[in-house]
Formats: structure tokens, C-alpha cells, sequence
């Protein structure tokens, strides 16, 4: 949470020991934090300069990303027109646009403190995710999400809170050709997914009853599993209208115009304004699919694990991720003090809603 040093690299290594003889979650007995700045690139290029780092075997690393789960792919023409012309409206309804209120957000004038809590879900089987897709005709991403929605209503419901109809989630959708080379580069624009943690039926749901199996997935009787049904559904709509419309470009333009156009006093507090009415930043990015070695001169040892969190800016206390590894899937949770103390107990609900 601290700015980083002038005139120094942008990212930087620590290596530690888990203490007291323990094993981490992930198997192994020693981690290292890579921490980075977001101006090197995004997550996908990140992700491919350290699995190229680390090992030497990984000659094409980006071959191991679903392009598919990625984002909207290239700017077609059509698409650019459209884009330009939804700009008009978006920008004054993203200006206009009411904040959200939830205890999620930092409370004013105090703001956030810059203290940061880390939340870390246990595995899951990306193919057991994949297979709960499938059997409900929709996307992993709408999976996810809806699983993170009722993860959040229910930390809202635990810490007495009100329940709000639905919270903005800033959304990172990759704009990149799916075949084009990868490079330290931020191909990406920002919309606007809700979260609603307040349908009327998104009640938590008991994982410990189930009146029927499709394969190894478990699915809940029509009573239990009509709340999570209606926030999947709704996640489904929300993720598609934005991956096949034009409005992440016509965004992606006002950001750009304002930069361009605007000088920096004026650019930088006009998109901290439209940024701070979010709650949370949502993203996912899918990792290597096998293990990265950490080269210790001639050999190497197999990374067990790796966990993904992301930054956030300006008032914004919580970023919520899905990271897979290996053929497993966790959800990360970063929450600044004032926003959650706890961000280990959304993820716990995240493992219960899922």
C-alpha cells in the first residue's frame, strides 16, 4: 500500500519460510512475493514474463492461456463505430451515476487506510467449475461470480450490515487479439459488472443438503438453489452484454479522450470521481496449466501453488480475483482495514456458495 521507490525497478522479489516446521496450503514448505506495478502490464503479461522467468522449459508460455476466457478480442469496425457512438451517453451516465452504499466502501471523509488484508479461498477443481457451467448453460466467469456474490451478501449479512439491491464491480476485459504475440503491454479496458447481493431470493443456500447429482456435480433442489439460480442467471446476462457489446470500447475511449484532451489536473481527479462510485474490482485470469519450476542453478523444484491478488486504486477497498493453477482454482480477496477486517471469511463463503 505504499508508493514505490523512485527511479528503481517496478517489481521486486521476497522470499520467505513458513515458520515453526508448518506446511503452506499449496504443499510446500518456502514462498516468495513477486510485487509489481501495474504500469509494466496486465495481468496476462505478468503472468507470462514470470512463468518465463522462472523456467527455461516454458519457451511459449502464452500458449498456455485460454484466450477464450480472456475478453471481447479485436476492434472490429463495425464495433468502433458503435463504440463512438455510445461515448456521449455512457459518459454522462457513468458521471451521474449514484455510488454505491454498502459498509464495503470506505466511509467518508477518513477514505481508506492503506492497510491491506489478504483473503485466500481453498482449492477448487477447474474442471468441477467448468462441469457446473456446462450443466447450467452459461460461462465459468458467470459461475464465478455468482458465487462471489452470494460469498459477499452473506459476509453482509454476517457483520449485520444492509443488504444493498447490487454492487458495481469494476471489470478488466482484454482487448488483444487472441492470436497476437504477447508482450509487457496493458491491453485492457474497464467496465461496469454488477454483483446483486439483493435479489429477493439470493438467499444463502445450506451445501450440506442436495436432493439430486448430474455427473460429480452436486446440484440443490429446486427450493434450496432458486436464489443462486436467479444471481447466476443474472451474472450471465451482465457478462455477456458486456464481452459482445461495444461499451468496454466506448469506455475505453472516454478514458483515453480524457487523458488525451484534459490536462492532468483536471483527467486525474474526473476518472478518480467515476472510479470511486465501485465497490470492488472483480477480475479473472487463468494461469499455467502446468507447474513452473524455480530454477536453483541446474535443476529446479515445482512451484505448488500460486495465488493472484490485485491491486486497487483510489477509494476503492476491495478487489476480488479468480486465479487458476495446475488444474485448481482459488478466489483471492484484498480488502483495505476500513473496508473489511476479514477478507478470509468472504473467500470461506465463496468455497460454501460455489
Amino acid at each position: 500500500s505504499e508508493p514505490g521507490p523512485t527511479g528503481e525497478n517496478v517489481g521486486h522479489f521476497k522470499g520467505a519460510k513458513a515458520t515453526g516446521g508448518r506446511e503452506l496450503a499449496g504443499g510446500g514448505s518456502s514462498f516468495v512475493i513477486w510485487q509489481s506495478h501495474h504500469s509494466m502490464g496486465d495481468g496476462v503479461s505478468l503472468l507470462n514474463l514470470l512463468s518465463q522467468a522462472l523456467d527455461s522449459r516454458k519457451k511459449k508460455p502464452a500458449d498456455e492461456v485460454d484466450s477464450s476466457r480472456l475478453g471481447t478480442g479485436s476492434l472490429k469496425t463495425a464495433l468502433a463505430l458503435q463504440a463512438a457512438l455510445e461515448v456521449p451517453s455512457l459518459a454522462v451516465s457513468n458521471f451521474f451515476a449514484r455510488a454505491d452504499k454498502s459498509v464495503f466502501r470506505a466511509p467518508l471523509p477518513s477514505g481508506v487506510s492503506g492497510r491491506k488484508r489478504l483473503g485466500l479461498s481453498r482449492l477448487v477443481p477447474v474442471g468441477a467449475v467448468k462441469e457446473l457451467a456446462r450443466a447450467q448453460s452459461t460461462s465459468v466467469n458467470a459461475v464465478l461470480v455468482a458465487a462471489a456474490t452470494l460469498a459477499l451478501r452473506e459476509r453482509l449479512e454476517q457483520r449485520g450490515a444492509e443488504v444493498p439491491k447490487s454492487l458495481k464491480a469494476w471489470t478488466p476485459i482484454v482487448t488483444r487479439r487472441p492470436e497476437a504475440a504477447w508482450r509487457m503491454e496493458n491491453e485492457f479496458v474497464v467496465a461496469v459488472a454488477s454483483f446483486p447481493v439483493g435479489l429477493p431470493d439470493a438467499l444463502p443456500t445450506n451445501p450440506g443438503k442436495f436432493s439430486q447429482r448430474k455427473g460429480s456435480v452436486a446440484l440443490p433442489d429446486d427450493q434450496e438453489g432458486a436464489g443462486a439460480r436467479a444471481v447466476l442467471k443474472h451474472a450471465a446476462s451482465s457478462l455477456s452484454a458486456l464481452k459482445y457489446s461495444a461499451v468496454p470500447f466506448a469506455l475505453g475511449f472516454i478514458a483515453r479522450g480524457t487523458h488525451a484532451l484534459m490536462p492532468e489536473a483536471l483527467s486525474a481527479p474526473l476518472l478518480q470521481f467515476v472510479a470511486d462510485k465501485a465497490t470492488l474490482l472483480f477480475s479473472s485470469l487463468p494461469g499455467p496449466t502446468e507447474p513452473v519450476l524455480w530454477k536453483l542453478g541446474t535443476s529446479g523444484r515445482a512451484v505448488k501453488s500460486i495465488s493472484f491478488w490485485s491491486p486497487v486504486r483510489s477509494q476503492v477497498g476491495m478487489s476480488v480475483c479468480s486465479f487458476s493453477y495446475c488444474g485448481q482454482l482459488s478466489l483471492t480477496i484484498l480488502t483495505d482495514e476500513a473496508v473489511d477486517r476479514s477478507p478470509q471469511a468472504i473467500c470461506d463463503c465463496f468455497a460454501t456458495a460455489l
